[in-house]
């Protein structure tokens, strides 16, 4: 009788070939969860010089919204100053929305996903000029 864990070499080279990070499953009553941790390469690799761009990337899988449903405009327009925490857009799960934040200060440079995308976790959807805090 095979499971779920029988695949587990399947499921994380299809996880490498696509760029994806975690991977959560449920089938028959089976769960399984695989996180993959990055290749020495890899770290080299994203290891970005000190004046880079910061991407934001999605916390979790969903469709993008540039603003809540209840709101007129985008939560933060191109080229805004943001602060730490500040809220750039959402992410719809089913009923459930999902603020994506910023992680520190600076300019929004790059707005990288269209309004209603489907997106995956870990997927970029913001570039933002790191402001130096004084």
């Amino acid at each position: 009788m095979t499971g779920l864990c029988d695949y587990i070499p399947q499921l994380t080279a299809i996880m490498r070939r696509h760029g994806l990070i975690r991977l959560e499953y449920e089938e028959g009553g089976e769960f399984i969860n695989i996180e993959l941790a990055a290749t020495t390469d890899e770290k080299v690799r994203a290891a970005p010089p000190a004046t880079a761009n910061i991407v934001v990337r999605a916390v979790g899988p969903g469709r993008f919204l540039p603003r809540h449903p209840a709101a007129a405009s985008a939560a933060v327009p191109m080229g805004s100053s943001l602060n730490s925490d500040d809220i750039l857009g959402y992410l719809q799960d089913d009923l459930i929305l999902i603020p994506i934040r910023t992680p520190q200060r600076g300019r929004l440079v790059t707005i990288l996903i269209e309004e209603g995308a489907a997106v995956s976790y870990g997927a970029p959807l913001f570039e933002i000029l790191p402001v130096d805090v004084e």
